[in-house]
C-alpha cells in the first residue's frame, strides 16, 4: 500500500513560516518583517512607466474583482438599469444598421476580405 502525503493540505507554507520565525531572535524577526513590508510597498522595476508595488497590485486586483461583482449584481437585479442599457443598445443598433448602413456594409466587406487574405497567406 502506497501512502501519499499532500503537503499543501498540511499547510506547508504555514509550518515553514512558523519554523523560520521561531528560529529567529527578536532583532532578526524585526528585520525580516521590515524587509517584507518594504518589498510589499516598493514598486517593481519595469521597462514601461510607473510600476506598482505588490501591495498596490493586490488592491487593484481586489477592487477590479469587487467592481465586476457589483456590476454583475446590478445588471442582474436592477430592472431599471437593464431597461436603460437595452434602450441604448437598441439606439446603437439602429445607428449601425439603418443610419450608417453603407459604412457598416463596407466595414463588414473589408473585414471579410482581410480575413480571407490572412488565411491565403498562411498556405
Amino acid at each position: 500500500m502506497e501512502a501519499k502525503i499532500n503537503l499543501e493540505q498540511m499547510g506547508l507554507h504555514s509550518v515553514i513560516s512558523a519554523a523560520i520565525l521561531a528560529a529567529l531572535d527578536q532583532q532578526s524577526r524585526e528585520l525580516l518583517i521590515k524587509g517584507a513590508l518594504e518589498h510589499l510597498l516598493t514598486p517593481g522595476a519595469g521597462y514601461s512607466g510607473k510600476q506598482a508595488s505588490p501591495l498596490e497590485d493586490a488592491f487593484k486586483h481586489a477592487l477590479n474583482r469587487l467592481a465586476f461583482q457589483l456590476a454583475e449584481e446590478t445588471l442582474a437585479n436592477d430592472a431599471a438599469v437593464k431597461d436603460k442599457i437595452q434602450g441604448l443598445l437598441s439606439e446603437a443598433m439602429e445607428t449601425v444598421f439603418v443610419t450608417n448602413r453603407e459604412k457598416t456594409v463596407t466595414k463588414i466587406a473589408e473585414s471579410i476580405t482581410e480575413a480571407m487574405n490572412c488565411h491565403r497567406d498562411r498556405y
